[in-house]
């Protein structure tokens, strides 16, 4: 027992013998400090990566709330009302009468008369487009229309992409009859303004081109208002006082304009572009979001059913 103790007492004495310094060791405080900088700084890009860390997950956490939320204004996909009860994928409507718009009929000055010729009995004659907002054919078994605004820039997007591909499948080969509805959004300040512009370039004439470039340059008046100006690049300087003229005096311009977001309430339209498709009475709504294959196969069974 006596043996162990001595034991115990001398292995003490061996590990405090190894803690005690060397003889020839002498303090280094330089040498400390450069340690305890180097401790410091690691601690600090710690503490910075730990923020970093922080701050994504928070941004990553706003981006998916962001996504989620309801989307009450221009978005990637289109423009929308603020959020309504859901509405059926189709509504039964009548149509309210649009109020009688004039067309452009007088002939130019150096055009030869016009020569009336019979028609044969077995050829009907071609039923006549109401207003300068149709294209194709009054006889077209389908009848499509395109609620847009000209501030919307997913609207802007259809326009120069998707619609003229529907006009050269189903508008000019006489499947189906096209027409232009407005529907200026309460988020826009000029839409209503610029649609103003479009139906005075259609009483004179210049309707297809008006919307053209007022989706085209949609970018620029869209901040300033400024839709006079555009127009002037691809129009007359006669038809631009013409068009001015019926902007500034005429109160009738915005009557069709009425008519399309009357008939948007009807078919319970809640956002830009919105294609709705007249099929045996019934009105199918189709977001123009979609590509443009879904909307042409669409079509294709209406417009050659199996």
């Amino acid at each position: 027992m006596e043996g162990r103790e001595v034991n115990v007492d001398r292995w003490v004495d061996e590990r405090l013998a190894a803690l005690a310094s060397p003889a020839d060791w002498q303090p280094d405080s330089a040498r400390g400090l450069e340690a305890m900088r180097r401790f410091e700084q690691t601690r600090k890009r710690r503490r910075r990566k730990r923020i970093l860390i922080m701050g994504a997950s928070m941004a990553a956490c706003l981006a998916v709330w962001l996504l989620e939320a309801p989307k009450a204004y221009c978005a990637g996909a289109g423009c929308a009302n603020p959020p309504q009860m859901p509405a059926p994928r189709s509504v039964a409507v009548e149509p309210p009468a649009a109020p009688p718009i004039e067309q452009p009929t007088t002939p130019p000055a150096d055009s030869p008369p016009a020569v009336s010729k019979a028609t044969p009995k077995s050829q009907p004659t071609p039923a006549a487009l109401r207003n300068f907002k149709e294209s194709g054919s009054a006889d077209a078994p389908l009848v499509c229309e395109i609620y847009s605004d000209y501030q919307c820039a997913a609207c802007a997007a259809a326009f120069q992409n998707m619609v003229p591909q529907l006009v050269t499948d189903f508008v000019t080969t006489g499947k189906i009859r096209l027409l232009h509805r407005d529907f200026p959004l309460p988020m826009h300040a000029y839409s209503r303004l610029a649609a103003r512009y479009a139906n005075a370039a259609g009483r004179v004439g210049e309707y297809d081109t008006a919307v053209a470039q007022l989706f085209k340059t949609q970018a620029q008046w869209g901040m300033t208002g400024e839709i006079d100006a555009q127009l002037m690049q691809v129009l007359p300087p006669g038809t631009m006082q013409k068009i001015r003229k019926l902007v500034s005096e005429d109160a009738t311009l915005d009557d069709t304009v009425a008519v399309d977001v009357a008939m948007a309430q009807q078919d319970q339209i809640t956002g830009t572009p919105t294609l709705v498709v007249v099929v045996n009475g019934r009105r199918e709504k189709l977001p123009l979001s979609a590509s443009y294959d879904l909307v042409k196969n669409y079509l294709d069974r209406l417009v050659s059913p199996k």
